[in-house]
């Protein structure tokens, strides 16, 4: 019986006055009886359809009766094994190589829904038909992943992912930062050499800045590895870590697909992913898991549970009374890695626990998720995420990126190339080629792009900024759409989904492009917070190396395009690369752990002041300047005129820009007596001149 009247494809009204009772003494009555059809397959007669019934129920005794054969394991350990494919778990079961897996059987073209939203791909090469090493530990891969769109909950955008050669057994790390590879690198390999008596031959990685450094030269010559790389821009050098990330990162997906688990539990669906993985694939040719090959025993995957489910975790006796509930809520989210424990989501109290008191709830998942039970969580479920409402987000901004940008631009004058190795014209050996379209390394490639990128854009019917020509403004009925452009990578927004939606749409249909999402990451750079630490620079000391300063300075002033907080200590050690001392580098290496500071005494060596300028549009910052002023001012009266002169401009240009948006700047002032007052001195004269 169910209480779904669409399933019936026709329905036969019962004559008699029928009445189901449920358990809580309420009743549902019996409309009517016909034949349903589940999964296009399975047909079942005398169906009833019952008013307000909002389970469906069915008899299985009925059901074998009929002839049916039950196969409710086989779904159950589909579930529990990150939705493996099924011909893969029937191999698995009857090779007996997992200890606590039941003989499975499995009907052919069993189709779920999670599994091809996570895991549908193009058609696959041909495999490496050989086994490279001969000894677990003898040969490491591995790659990071990200950084993801949704920070995990305990904030990590990256995975560090390490394939062992023989084996397949894997490990997976979590970071903040891609630099951080180094030290769980460092643990893994230190860890494996104490746990094998075989040695450790060497690792290999992509050509990453993460892998490619002095670090892992230093690390790797000490311990007597082959450090190995692959070509750039050739995945299939490093094809068994790459393998295993899409392997971890397909299972993690169609985990939480299933229950509609939050996306910021990627980090635990791919750590238990890769837990799973361990214990259920066979190595190929070798006809073990990655497990035994690595321990020398069968896995056991007795005390694995369905990712997701709904699990009920036992509270302490002495924290109880008479008559409170003696379980909290939760949501499974895995397994502990140095314990037999359960990682459990509680629900009351947002955290992850490890614990062993708890039991599960895995039944297959009813169409509203789990976590709507905490209104908190529930903008964060995939099947939300399309939803908008402009009263609850705001104004959002998205993020895409234009691939192989410049071809796709025309030139208008005509350019000639020499003709490229290997495609040299036999019958016209000492001939040029004329360019039809852009390349990269053309001066005139820029243009070209945002001359065409432009074209589409005003056709569509936007309209230019009137002083920044990167933005542009769309008005619909009442809404806005903005788009601002950075070459390839282009930031928009608007007040109407539906609007950015289309705009969206459109710009795929014209363009080749990655839509990346809600804006979070830009032009490499991700928003964080700083130490207040003053500085402190002192021209003495002895000299040292210009290339190690000049290095650190480069990167502290890629920085400052978003810590306006550093930018004034970063340009006042930069004044010294010529001749640095120890002083100044000490100062520069201060910089690193973050501090802000103000202009004292000014310049040391030419007595310059430094103009520092914010401009504030209510109470967010959205410009800064720290420069040193060009000439020398003769008093501090000077040098505010100078640097409220340079305020003024920028202000000047913020002003024409918000007035494509309807926006009016009100006249602002300066904090100096001097400037406000009408009598002149002998201080204050030459002012005019000089701004």
């Amino acid at each position: 019986m169910t209480g779904h009247r669409k399933w019936f494809s026709s329905l036969n009204p019962v004559s008699s006055k029928e009445y189901i009772t449920f358990g809580d003494n309420g009743q549902g009555k019996v409309m009517g009886v016909d034949s349903v059809s589940l999964f296009a397959k399975l047909s079942l007669r005398e169906v009833a359809f019952v008013r307000n019934l909002g389970f469906n129920l069915v008899s299985v005794s009925q059901l074998l009766d009929e002839g049916f054969e039950c196969f409710a394991d086989i779904w159950k350990w589909y579930r529990r094994l990150g939705h493996l494919s099924f011909d893969l778990l029937v191999r698995l079961s009857s090779m007996g190589l997992i200890r606590g897996l039941p003989k499975l059987r499995a009907e052919k073209d069993l189709v779920c829904h999670p599994y091809r939203h996570g895991k549908m791909v193009a058609a696959s090469h041909i495999p490496v038909s050989q086994v490279m090493t001969s000894n677990p530990g003898e040969l490491l891969h591995m790659d990071t992943v990200g950084p993801a769109r949704v920070a995990s909950v305990s904030g990590m955008w990256y995975v560090l992912v390490v394939v062992d050669d023989f084996s397949r057994f894997s490990w997976v790390f979590f970071m903040d930062f891609k630099d951080e590879a180094f030290g769980f690198v460092w643990d893994l390999v230190l860890r494996l050499r104490n746990e094998s008596h075989k040695a450790m031959r060497a690792i290999r990685n992509d050509n990453g800045g993460e892998f490619r450094n002095s670090r892992f030269e230093n690390f790797c010559r000490d311990l007597g590895l082959e450090h190995q790389f692959s070509s750039p821009y050739t995945p299939p050098q490093n094809g068994v870590v790459e393998r295993k990330n899409r392997t971890l990162v397909e299972m993690a997906w169609t985990m939480l697909d299933e229950h509609r688990t939050p996306r910021r539990f990627w980090a635990e669906a791919v750590n238990t992913a890769c837990y799973i993985v361990n214990r259920i694939f066979l190595r190929a040719f070798l006809g073990k898991t990655s497990y035994e090959l690595r321990f020398g025993r069968q896995p056991s995957v007795k005390h694995l549970r369905a990712f997701g489910c709904r699990c009920f975790v036992l509270k302490k006796a002495g924290h109880l009374d008479k008559f409170e509930f003696r379980c909290l809520d939760g949501i499974f989210l895995g397994y502990a890695s140095s314990s037999g424990a359960f990682r459990v989501w509680i629900l009351e109290a947002k955290q992850v626990v490890e614990t062993c008191e708890v039991s599960f709830d895995e039944t297959m998942p009813c169409t509203t998720p789990a976590f709507e039970l905490s209104g908190d969580d529930e903008e964060d479920t995939p099947i939300f995420e399309d939803e908008y409402g402009a009263v609850n987000d705001g104004f959002k901004l998205q993020q895409m990126d234009v691939k192989s940008v410049f071809p796709k631009g025309f030139i208008e004058k005509e350019v000639y190339v020499r003709q490229p190795p290997g495609f040299e014209s036999a019958r016209f050996p000492d001939r040029v080629y004329k360019l039809r379209k852009a390349l990269y390394g053309l001066k005139q490639a820029p243009r070209a792009w945002y001359a065409r990128l432009k074209s589409f854009l005003l056709k569509f019917g936007f309209v230019m900024g009137s002083v920044d020509k990167t933005m542009f403004l769309l008005s619909r009925g009442g809404d806005t759409l903005i788009v601002q452009i950075y070459v390839d990578d282009i930031i928009f927004g608007g007040s109407s989904h539906a609007l950015v939606s289309s705009f969206a749409e459109q710009m795929s249909r014209e363009f080749e492009m990655s839509l990346m999402g809600e804006l979070q990451f830009f032009l490499g750079r991700r928003s964080s917070k700083a130490l207040r630490v003053p500085s402190s620079i002192k021209p003495n000391g002895e000299a040292v190396e210009q290339k190690e300063f000049r290095g650190m300075i480069g990167s502290l002033l890629y920085l400052t395009a978003t810590r306006p907080d550093i930018q004034f200590a970063v340009c006042l050690c930069a004044r010294y690369h010529a001749s640095p001392r120890t002083s100044h580098l000490q100062a520069e290496k201060r910089i690193f752990r973050g501090f802000s500071d103000a202009d004292h005494a000014g310049c040391r060596i030419d007595r310059k002041s430094t103009s520092g300028t914010c401009q504030l549009l209510e109470t967010s910052l959205v410009s800064w300047s720290s420069r040193k002023q060009a000439s020398v001012a003769l008093s501090t009266t000077e040098a505010e005129y100078v640097a409220a002169a340079s305020c003024c401009s920028q202000l000047l240009w913020m002003k024409a820009t918000l007035s494509d948006f309807g926006l009016r700047l009100q006249v602002e002032g300066v904090d100096n007596a001097l400037i406000k007052g009408e009598i002149e001195s002998q201080w204050t004269g030459h002012i005019a001149l000089l701004v």
